[in-house]
């Protein structure tokens, strides 16, 4: 068996034998005549899951501490299966109260504090903050008093980020940027480097969703989005069918399973939603990312462009449309590069006042469950809706694209 597979077998047998994770143990005993895997053949016969399968399980249950141990709780998208974060009553005691009160810690790996530093990025050990975006002022303070020297996050929450921690600290000292979260366009890598001239800027992943999954450093400049995967992963690759994918050169869909302990991240056959290439099969596994196998939605800094949520606004504010060509682009405001979306509008022959009907469609199109289109707008985040219009014959085929044109 490869190091990589008994790592796994080892995580799975812990996560179904501590007392605290009912949600792993239930998860596996519940399969007939279950035991921990001792061959690749019978640990490709476990459930594959995805994030749907974390939502519907009560935290609690999926903690790897005692419940009445957890101090912070840290709500997320949920999108990548790391649902909450939760830290420990002990660990909570190495930091000063108004340092907890002044920002959200992001991850055991990411704390701010003495012993608290990352060492696994270039090789150094760094200091790194995940800024709260909606308590930017309180991050700022929390990144001046720990003299912190790396950043971690969405590029949209980098750039908004920036003006606030410049008035309390010098920029250059920030040498090192993890991007996570989303695609870094070309515009917001340039528009970050600015801001942060000293910074390295390295993607994480690239369009991975899984936090944390596709790490490291791009290798080469030729292959941008030809990434290392951290070893406390174990790595499989799927076709349309389910089966794995074993020879280098092949194109399937990723398939995780975390190797650590201590977080709310899922320890399962986790499905990520992203198209990869197999480049290398040894340690450490590199993987050209390729895309999201659903086209059915645009990620952004300020939530999402889903196929669902246009398809309900086009039915209610132009109900003669006989289909649509939504594209998501980018453009420059006050040298801050922001989503913009515009939408084609098919009819047969019907008349549609196009303003008006961005203005409508954006008011009624929801990127997230709190805020509409218009409201990130309003607030600086994305540039106004653009519509248009086109004829098309009665016998139109409907196609209803989702376009990201990011570069």
């Amino acid at each position: 068996m490869s190091a990589p597979f008994q790592r796994a077998c080892a995580a799975l047998t812990r996560a179904i034998e501590n007392p605290y994770s009912a949600f792993y143990r239930d998860l596996y005993k519940k399969i007939p005549d279950f035991s921990v895997p001792q061959t690749l053949l019978e640990w490709r016969a476990l459930p594959l899951l995805a994030r749907e399968h974390i939502a519907s399980v009560p935290l609690e249950k999926r903690v790897f501490i005692p419940w009445q141990q957890v101090r912070i709780i840290r709500a997320t998208s949920g999108t990548s299966g790391r649902g909450v974060l939760c830290i420990p009553t002990g660990a909570a005691r190495t930091f000063p109260d108004h340092m907890l009160a002044g920002a959200t810690l992001f991850s055991f790996q990411y704390h701010i504090g003495a012993a608290n530093t990352m060492d696994h990025i270039d090789g150094k050990k760094r200091r790194v903050l995940q800024a709260d975006p909606t308590r930017m002022e309180a991050s700022a303070r929390l990144a001046a008093k720990s003299a912190v020297d790396a950043l971690h996050g969405l590029p949209s929450q980098l750039l908004a980020f920036a003006p606030c921690l410049a008035q309390r600290y010098d920029l250059a000292h920030i040498r090192f940027i993890e991007i996570s979260g989303e695609h870094l366009s070309s515009l917001q890598r340039a528009a970050i480097q600015t801001l942060y001239p000293r910074a390295v800027i390295r993607e994480r992943f690239s369009v991975a969703e899984a936090q944390g999954a596709v790490a490291t450093t791009p290798l080469g400049a030729e292959a941008s989005h030809v990434l290392e995967v951290f070893s406390k992963y174990y790595v499989e690759l799927i076709d349309a069918n389910g089966l794995v994918i074993d020879e280098e050169g092949q194109t399937g869909e990723l398939v995780i399973t975390s190797l650590d302990e201590g977080e709310a991240f899922p320890l399962m056959r986790y499905r990520l939603g992203d198209t990869v290439t197999l480049i290398r099969k040894e340690e450490p596994v590199h993987l050209e990312i390729l895309g999201r196998t659903d086209k059915d939605r645009v990620r952004l800094g300020i939530g999402e462009i889903n196929l669902f949520e246009l398809e309900r606004a086009i039915a209610a504010v132009a109900p003669e449309a006989v289909d649509f060509e939504a594209t998501v682009g980018e453009d420059l405001r006050d040298s801050v590069p922001l989503p913009q979306l515009s939408i084609i509008l098919f009819t047969a022959g019907a008349e549609i006042d196009t303003e008006q009907c961005s203005k409508k469609l954006a008011g009624f199109l929801r990127i997230n469950q709190k805020r509409s289109y218009a409201d990130g707008v309003a607030k600086g985040l994305c540039l106004p809706l653009k519509c248009a219009v086109k004829n098309v014959a009665a016998n139109h085929m409907k196609r209803k694209h989702l376009i990201d044109a990011r570069a």
